[in-house]
């Protein structure tokens, strides 16, 4: 499969395509660890509200010594643990917008102009970031996700978004790094409503000639 015709589209390159290209990957990540954060810390917090209400009926400690004081204690910082999970849940890209702002400086410091364009190409997506020339082959894109209504194109594999992955230690969602991800407009999709399956088609090709290739 060949493209039937050249298109090309251009968006802000601003901090909240920045932004917007770290969230593609992390938001998914964050979401999960406030998920389970907010489950976690939920279940000290029912834990320590019914100890501290046993321990002022029954006005008793435990064996160690705690009693209400240190109950009211570990129920606020787990309370506040929970509110936290519940937060990163709904908003996760607070918390990413946070931990990858040292990168969003970086890149827009870099920018000698203030347009992202994007033109396909017969080999790949053709990027101009800011004035960085970048050729994404189409055999590299994994998949679509879509933040705050816009439909990106990814490249990065679910290890990128695995909560597993991360609580075993192998840290991928946190990266200081951006992986390449390619939004789609609401104008180019006018042009070519197929257009991400297109891409995913066309990279299912590649994938298929490298690996005849390395066959042979």
């Amino acid at each position: 499969m060949t493209l039937s015709q050249t298109t090309h589209w251009s968006v802000p390159f601003d901090r909240t395509f920045v932004i917007d290209l770290c969230r593609v990957e992390s938001d998914h990540y964050n979401r999960k660890v406030g998920i389970l954060t907010a489950i976690l810390f939920g279940g000290f917090t029912v834990a320590c509200a019914w100890a501290l209400a046993w321990s002022l009926d029954s006005n008793r400690t435990l064996s160690d010594g705690t009693g209400a004081p240190q109950f009211v204690l570990y129920l606020a910082v787990f309370g506040a643990m929970t509110a936290f999970g519940v937060f990163l849940a709904v908003h996760p890209d607070k918390a990413t917008a946070f931990r990858n702002r040292a990168l969003v400086r970086k890149m827009l410091d870099g920018t000698t102009k203030g347009t992202a364009s994007f033109e396909l190409v017969d080999e790949g997506i053709s990027c101009d970031l800011g004035g960085t020339r970048l050729n994404v082959p189409y055999i590299t894109f994994t998949g679509v996700r879509v933040v705050d209504g816009t439909p990106w194109l990814t490249t990065a594999t679910r290890r990128n978004s695995s909560l597993a992955y991360n609580l075993v230690g192998i840290n991928w969602a946190l990266r200081d790094a951006a992986s390449p991800a390619i939004p789609l407009t609401m104008d180019v999709l006018a042009q070519r409503p197929t257009l991400a399956d297109d891409v995913m088609r066309l990279g299912r090709e590649q994938r298929r000639a490298v690996e005849r290739k390395d066959a042979s």
